[in-house]
């Protein structure tokens, strides 16, 4: 996966209630992943859990890990962009009543602006508030151009893994006999990496960046904010804590108390290159060319829908 320089120019299509929102506060606007359409959105997350779960690793191991992926999907927030503007599939899905806006920035001035929110509002601020303060922090963004690889493979080949590793454990037991044996944890411990170094010799990707194959024709950039917020321990039980220093007083928040966006300041003037879809009724086209206009926007139609002149 491949850093994009900061001068690459990406695009969003808005709508005009969105796109009105940011040019009158200044902020983009972090959309809560699971009210998004697509429910395997951010599903590269889904096989980091998986992977990180503690043993057995069996068929429960795996619902657990849904269970987990659907409430990270909660406390994960994100903004698409995209590389490509003239492109009609991305067009047709993100402007269905043909008056969306396209509005253009660099890679640069929306990394920075993200690292820029989570630097004022560190999951480390956890550490000066009192239990179960309700402020938003952030762990450190994700953000860069999405890998696609088919989610469907991806997932029959962790279930595989996963369930191999669980019969060479066992064979394992059966064959060096029980935990009555003398050093059996140190024996299982070399035994364990060696299963795992067979069983896992393919690494599988995961993360946040990770999109559906079925969806590359978007040549997505993605940037992700996950919240955090301090638990409920007072000072004295967190530094009781034996991994006091390693462990830190900030946890995600509860399903229920996860808003459904999260606004990152970012210049109205970092935005240029006003685009309408170019199938809009010319009524419309005024209405937006007006409203747009107070802010010092002039906008235009977009090419991917013109006839070509004969």
């Amino acid at each position: 996966m491949n850093e994009l320089a900061d001068d690459t120019p990406i695009f969003r299509i808005y709508n005009i209630f969105d796109l009105i929102n940011t040019l009158s506060t200044n902020s983009i606007r972090l959309s809560q992943v699971c009210r998004m359409e697509d429910p395997n959105e951010l599903f590269g997350i889904y096989f980091r859990i998986a992977r990180s779960m503690s043993p057995p690793f069996d068929a429960e191991h795996l619902d657990q890990s849904q269970r987990e992926f659907r409430s990270a999907q909660s406390h994960h927030y994100m903004t698409c962009w995209t590389r490509v503007p003239q492109n009609i599939a991305v067009w047709s899905l993100y402007s269905p009543t043909r008056d969306a806006i396209q509005v253009r920035t660099t890679y640069g001035n929306l990394r920075r602006a993200m690292f820029a929110h989570f630097q004022a509002w560190p999951y480390a601020h956890a550490y000066k508030l009192q239990p179960n303060d309700q402020t938003d922090l952030f762990l450190p963004p994700a953000v860069g151009p999405v890998k696609y690889i088919d989610f469907e493979q991806a997932y029959s080949k962790i279930r595989r893994q996963l369930l191999e590793y669980n019969k060479e454990k066992e064979k394992w037991f059966l064959k060096n006999g029980g935990p009555e044996i003398e050093d059996i944890g140190e024996k299982w411990l070399q035994a364990d990496g060696q299963i795992k170094a067979s069983v896992f010799s393919e690494p599988l990707l995961s993360g946040p960046l990770l999109k559906d194959i079925r969806y590359q024709h978007e040549q997505e950039v993605r940037f992700v904010l996950q919240l955090q917020r301090r638990d409920g321990r007072t000072k004295d039980e967190y530094e009781a804590h034996p991994m006091a220093g390693l462990d830190h007083p900030a946890r995600p928040p509860k399903i229920e108390d996860c808003p459904p966006n999260v606004f990152v300041p970012f210049a109205a003037t970092e935005l240029d290159d006003f685009q309408v879809d170019g199938r809009i009724e010319s009524y419309k086209f005024e209405a937006i060319s007006n409203a747009l206009g107070r802010f010092g926007v002039d906008v235009k139609l977009n090419s991917a829908f013109h006839p070509f002149a004969i």
